[in-house]
């Protein structure tokens, strides 16, 4: 079936300049845009691609929420995140992926102020643009996470198996994928993935891009 034509005016076009225009004006502040340019590209790549439709209450309600307490001190991304199965290891992590490995491990850890992080559960298979939609009607809602928040979930979650004998979990699910958002060392925002394997965490990288299955845990931050 060939695809739906349409006629655009010069009035359209008009219009249409004027608005990209405008946004790049934006972009173009030298103090600082008030436009996130990862939406903007999400949006038009979306448009791009004819998938824009905005689908509402993608997620679930609340399942978790833990306060992330200020660290005083850098820490390398690649000295914390070390393959150890170990009974004894602060973090049991199976595999890190070739992925993660090229777009975080050249980056230190941070030492950004205390927050919540918060995940909800995806519903439908979505774009990140369309979860990120829906985590920014949250008062403080940011999808741009840390490392340093997602270390920690992963240290309470070693700490419980290890007391507990047992799958007590702390916010992190053992049965669906984990998603987080950060930037990279190149300063690109990526999905970051955890998935549990047997006996430790799976840590991968996807683009951001990519769309995000069913079931997984969805896990953000609340700022400010």
């Amino acid at each position: 079936m060939a695809k739906k034509r349409f006629v655009v005016t010069g009035d359209d076009r008009d219009v249409i300049n004027r608005r990209f225009e405008d946004i790049m004006r934006q972009l173009r502040l030298k103090k600082g845009s008030p436009l996130d340019p990862e939406l903007v590209k999400i949006a038009l790549q979306m448009i791009d691609e004819r998938t824009f439709s905005v689908v509402k209450n993608i997620l679930s309600k609340v399942v978790y929420s833990s306060h992330v307490w200020k660290r005083n001190y850098f820490w390398l991304i690649s000295e914390k995140f070390v393959e150890n199965e170990r009974k004894d290891a602060n973090v049991k992590i199976s595999t890190i992926t070739s992925e993660f490995k090229k777009h975080f491990f050249g980056l230190l850890g941070e030492t950004d102020p205390h927050y919540f992080i918060k995940a909800r559960i995806l519903r439908n298979t979505s774009s990140t643009y369309q979860i990120i939609s829906e985590i920014k009607k949250e008062k403080g809602g940011t999808f741009d996470g840390s490392l340093s928040g997602i270390y920690v979930l992963m240290e309470k979650n070693c700490r419980d198996l290890f007391i507990h004998s047992g799958f007590k979990l702390e916010g992190l699910s053992m049965e669906n994928n984990n998603i987080f958002f950060a930037k990279s060392s190149s300063s690109e925002m990526r999905q970051i993935i955890l998935r549990w394997f047997k006996v430790g965490w799976i840590v991968d990288s996807k683009p951001l891009e990519e769309e995000i299955e069913p079931g997984s845990r969805i896990f953000y931050c609340i700022k400010g």
